[in-house]
This record gives structure tokens, sequence and C-alpha cells, in this order.
């Protein structure tokens, strides 16, 4: 048994599914199919006969230009045409998925599309999908230079189980599909860079804050005085009274896309550290 199965953590393009669908995902966009467009319909319904103009019109776009398809293969009820696209949809590759999603948002009318769109986003983040639906397209919101950046510092701190632990455990939160912790996930990734800053200064009790400002007065690890700046305000974020205890009492403050962008940019942070100490000579473990 792998390292990540038997403490429960996922690879980073499974846990932000970028790169693929998990059943749950699929299963649940389907849902959003299921009730903002099937669930409208009469399964009953002769799809010649009984069928509204606009919901034929969709549903023979659907199967002409999406499908591309010979119309002579649709069943004649809207029961048998509705299985037979909930049978396309399971039976496709995960991008053909979200090439059914997107045809169907453009499809619908303006205020359903929006409602089917809505419904699909609140699903996609649920999940922790890498796309959203927008403008009735599906577009990526993690950038593949993101989700290498935080495989690139699990993999530098192979050896440093304590930076490595920590940004586990930020991406464990943030990939939690049933009870995300985007709150714990940021004071995760920001721990991890305070475990690594410790190592490298050579303080094991000092705060981030303290050490980042040793790594600035003792030049043996050139850090640009910027970058250090900008970190420590960012862990002022996480431990000041103005920042991430006081956005605690705030429902909804810290959200997803905090907690994925202090992922990002703590692993980058923690990369670059990791860089400078080589160039320097200083040994981690």
């Amino acid at each position: 048994m792998r390292f990540s199965e038997r403490y429960g953590f996922k690879p980073v393009r499974e846990a932000i599914q970028k790169d693929g669908m998990d059943v749950e995902l699929r299963s649940r966009l389907w849902n959003c199919v299921d009730v903002r467009l099937c669930r409208v319909l009469d399964k009953d319904a002769h799809f010649t006969e009984d069928l509204g103009e606009t919901y034929r019109q969709i549903l023979t776009r659907l199967w002409d230009r999406h499908f591309e398809a010979t119309l002579d293969g649709m069943s004649p009820l809207v029961g048998g045409v509705i299985a037979q696209i909930k049978e396309a949809h399971f039976a496709a590759d995960w991008p053909g998925v979200y090439d059914l999603v997107e045809f169907i948002a453009q499809e619908l009318t303006e205020g359903q599309g929006e409602s089917f769109s809505d419904l699909c986003n609140d699903v996609l983040a649920e999940e922790m999908s890498g796309y959203r639906i927008v403008g009735g397209e599906v577009a990526p919101i993690v950038d593949e230079n993101e989700i290498r950046a935080i495989e690139a510092a699990l993999g530098d701190a192979d050896k440093l189980a304590g930076v490595r632990a920590h940004l586990q455990t930020a991406l464990k939160h943030l990939s939690d599909r049933k009870t995300p912790d985007y709150r714990n996930s940021v004071k995760e990734s920001i721990s991890a860079v305070e475990a690594l800053a410790r190592v490298i200064t050579g303080k094991p009790k000092a705060t981030l804050g303290d050490a980042l400002k040793a790594l600035g007065t003792s030049g043996d690890v050139d850090t640009h005085p910027a970058l250090r700046q900008a970190f420590e305000k960012l862990y002022g974020y996480t431990s000041d009274e103005d920042g991430m205890r006081h956005a605690m009492t705030e429902k909804g403050k810290v959200g997803q896309a905090e907690a994925l962008y202090m992922l990002v940019a703590c692993s980058a942070f923690i990369s670059y550290l990791i860089a400078k100490a080589a160039d320097a000579r200083i040994k981690l473990t």
C-alpha cells in the first residue's frame, strides 16, 4: 500500500480534479442535467407529437450537433431519449462529460442556462473540480503551473517530514469533498513555510516572522527582501486580529479561493527557500 493510501493523502492532480473526474463528480453533474432539463420534460410524451417546440429543438440539436448521431436513432418517447442521454453521459470520457454540460448550458434559455450553470458550479466547487462554467463555457480555474508548484514543493520537501506533513495536511483539508476545512488548510500552508524557515535558521521555536527576519540578517541565505516582507504580511494575515482570526468570525471570509491561493503561494515559496538553502550549502534534514 502506498504512503498516500495509508495516510489518506491523494496526489495533487486527484485532489484537484484537473486531469480527470471521479464517479461522484460525474454522478452529481448528471443530477444537474436531470434536475434542470430532464425533470422539466414529460417522460411519457411522444417526441414528435407531444413535446413543446423549444425542448424538441434542444434535444434535436443535442442529438445532431453534440452526439453527431442519426436522428432516426432517437427513441420516439421523451423518456427513452433521456435514458439515451444518460447512458452517453456515463459512458463518455471525462472531457466528454464537460462537453455535454457546456452544450446544455448554451442551449437552455437565458434564465434557465444561468440557473443550470449556477447549479453545476456549486457541484464543481464542492467536488474540487479545476473547472467552472463561465459565460456558458467550461473554463479552467486552476492553472497547470499552480498544480506543478504544489507537486514541486511536496517533492522538494521529501526529506523534511515536518514541512511535507503540513503541506499534505493543507491539501487534505482543501480537497476534502465532504467537509472541507479551508481555514485550517490556510494555517497548515503557512505552517509549512514556518517549519522550513525554522530548519534553515536553526531556530526550532521561532515564529515565521522571527525566522524570516533572521534569514534577512544572517546573510547565509540570500533571499530578496520583498519576498520576505510579502510572506511576513501573509503570516500576519493568518495570525493578527485583523487577519485570519478576525476573518474566522465572519462566515464565508475564508473559502476555497483563499485556501488554494495560500497553498500555491506557500508551495512556491518553499521550493524557493529550499533552492536558496542549497545554493548556500545548508544541509536540510
